[in-house]
Order: structure tokens, then sequence, then C-alpha cells
């Protein structure tokens, strides 16, 4: 993983169902899938993004792996 001198990690996924996932490890996903098939804009599309990059916390989403990490394998979102 990429990660920038502050500990920060420096990507987003998008999962086989549409969902952008702005940590690998983390339960937190936002629906482009639906927001598409609702008809949105390119616009739309970008503020969604927005709002994912703004949530992302530190390395590994701040989180306790042991305890609060994401129950779906990388086979389960797609990768």
């Amino acid at each position: 993983m990429l990660v920038d001198g502050f500990g920060r990690c420096s990507r987003l996924r998008i999962t086989a169902e549409g969902a952008i996932k702005n940590c690998l490890f983390g339960r937190e996903e936002w629906n482009a899938r639906d927001l598409m098939r609702a008809g949105a804009t390119d616009e739309d599309l970008r503020a969604l993004v927005r709002v994912a990059v703004a949530a992302k916390k530190a390395a590994f989403g701040g989180l306790d792996l042991d305890r609060d990490r994401s129950a779906r394998s990388m086979s389960q979102i797609g990768g």
C-alpha cells in the first residue's frame, strides 16, 4: 500500500458491486453503483469521491485491525 510520510494511505478502491472504499480494511463504503443507476451526473460522482476522500483516516483507517476490520475478504470486494 502506498503511504505518504504522514502515515496516510493515498488509495481508493471500488468493489465489484460498485461501492467506493477509502480503506481496504474499513467497513465504510459509498455506493456509486446506485447513484449511477439513478442517473447521477459526473459532478454527482465527483462529489461522492470527494466525500470518501474527506473521510479517509490515518493508515489502516485508524482501525484496531484485530477488532474493527471488515469481515469481507479481498475476493468478496473484487480484489
